[in-house]
């Protein structure tokens, strides 16, 4: 620390505050990375729980869930560039395999969960992501 103090005009104050803002910038950096690293297991998990046709719309919609893990059908088909019924479909085989949950219990414009995507995004800095077949579906 003296070195950087000698150099500069700076004091032992600002040196503390600038040097526990790049620690948090390098923990927000590990966070983002281990975040990105779970999500990207999940798309291989979901995968077992089903057999996917690979030109189906639900096995396409697999590797966008973990960047759109709160959708309603309309927006899954604008997001997969198919019709409002495929989207529709997917979204059934999706529920079915326990992928994606519907969270408005209404029959019209209904919002669909991966919870397990919504997990790991949504928990507290710093703690462990809950890796793929970990979590309580039940939620």
């Amino acid at each position: 620390m003296n070195a950087i103090t000698k150099q500069s005009t700076l004091s032992d104050s600002e040196v503390f505050s600038r040097a526990i803002a790049a620690a948090n910038a390098i923990a927000t950096v590990d966070e983002l990375l281990a975040t990105r690293s779970a999500l990207s297991a999940h798309p291989d998990d979901w995968l077992t729980r089903r057999n996917f046709r690979s030109d189906s719309a639900s096995f396409k919609a697999l590797d966008r869930l973990s960047h759109y893990p709160v959708l309603t059908v309309s927006r899954l088909a604008e997001i997969l560039d198919v019709s409002f019924k495929t989207a529709s479909v997917a979204v059934d085989q999706l529920v079915d395999a326990r992928i994606l949950t519907e969270r408005t219990g209404y029959a019209r414009n209904r919002m669909f969960a991966a919870n397990e995507a919504l997990s790991i995004i949504n928990r507290p800095f710093g703690a462990e992501p809950i890796l793929p077949g970990n979590l309580d579906l039940a939620r």
